[in-house]
């Protein structure tokens, strides 16, 4: 080699790429992707989308079965090598395909959205598997069929793929693209200092763009406040109820504290302020969950609009889900507070989709 060699850039080893994709936790992300998967297929049997795109005309197993092969459609599962559907009946197999091109066709952004996490997943785990061509052709689907906006992680994880297969540039592309989508997406920083020595190309992109983690909780934290608001307004204060949750007025202020301070968007977060913004999210749970939602006098302008209220809630349980994993010291009973709060959620969604025709 000689003494220049030494001083030769080389890539990242394995190792140190499966830290920046997915922190190297092999067993984390198996159980996220199968967790992933139970979720899309249970979304999948009880969305009546398999019905609205082929009738009425299937037994219950029948469903199932198409549900399973329609999951790995979405998915990517069926481009891996040695697939084969569970089901032979060529009937129940167009079902599936019937019903995959409903919901590319944009009409079920939801199960879209989860069709689209689900193959994510799948391809980070074909990756920990070496499977690098295999992952590229998942990813590769994932973006040809988006629906809507496009996954910038999508884009980050094939680009993981050419990198480990040596094709710096293309993955230099991809990496680069992810960015561009979504600016706040871990995991791009790393790539692509090394990426730009190795293709000896200079990052361009623009770096006065905030990256997008910081503006959706900027919108979180408006859509809480906007419940909490109405909450304050339309709720008298029970007065055998001390609870902090049911203090609608305090945790609206609390929420534009938040907001205004710009305390959640800090490189380092204080405890305090992410129990606040559990409070708060929980308190505005409760006004929707327990009064507002089952209040018929409550018109739909009063609130933020469904989409941004399921957003919101979700990316709050995101964001205390991400901190209970940076920091291992989180006290027993707020974690077990934060699980219950999940649950509660769930029942807050289903809500919305019963309320969505009859709010006025």
């Amino acid at each position: 080699m000689g003494f220049p060699g030494l001083f030769k850039k080389r890539p990242p080893d394995f190792r140190t790429l499966g830290k920046w994709l997915w922190n190297n936790d092999v067993a984390l992300a198996e159980q996220t992707l199968r967790n992933a998967s139970v979720v899309l297929f249970q979304n999948l049997c009880e969305s009546g989308v398999i019905a609205a795109a082929c009738g009425e005309g299937f037994s219950e197993d029948d469903t199932f079965t198409i549900a399973g092969h329609l999951t790995n459609l979405l998915d990517g599962g069926s481009l891996m090598k040695g697939y084969a559907p569970k089901a032979q009946d060529p009937r129940l197999l167009s079902a599936a395909e019937a019903t995959r091109d409903l919901l590319l066709g944009g009409e079920y952004p939801q199960l879209s959205a989860l069709s689209v996490m689900a193959g994510t997943l799948l391809a980070i785990n074909l990756w920990y598997g070496r499977r690098f061509p295999e992952c590229g052709l998942v990813t590769d689907q994932l973006i040809s069929t988006a629906v809507g906006k496009r996954s910038g992680e999508a884009y980050r994880v094939r680009g993981f793929a050419y990198f480990a297969q040596g094709d710096f540039a293309q993955a230099l592309a991809d990496i680069l693209e992810a960015k561009r989508i979504e600016p706040g997406l871990v995991g791009l920083n790393e790539p692509l200092k090394a990426l730009s020595e190795l293709t000896k190309t200079r990052d361009a992109s623009d770096a006065r763009h905030e990256p997008a983690g910081i503006e959706k909780m900027r919108e979180t934290l408006r859509t809480l406040s906007a419940i909490l608001k109405v909450a304050d307004r339309a709720i008298p204060r029970e007065s055998n109820s001390e609870h902090p949750l049911f203090d609608f007025a305090a945790r609206l202020h609390d929420a534009d504290r938040l907001d205004t301070s710009g305390a959640l968007t800090r490189p380092q977060t204080q405890l305090g302020d992410v129990v606040d913004l559990a409070q708060c999210a929980m308190s505005a749970q409760i006004s929707l969950t327990q009064y507002l939602l089952a209040d018929p006098s409550t018109k739909r302008s009063d609130l933020p609009p469904p989409p941004d209220i399921r957003d919101a809630f979700g990316y709050c349980l995101l964001f205390l889900h991400g901190t209970a994993s940076i920091n291992k010291n989180v006290d027993p009973a707020f974690a077990g507070a934060v699980e219950d709060f999940e649950r509660q959620v769930d029942v807050l969604f289903a809500r919305l989709d019963e309320s969505k025709f009859d709010l006025p």
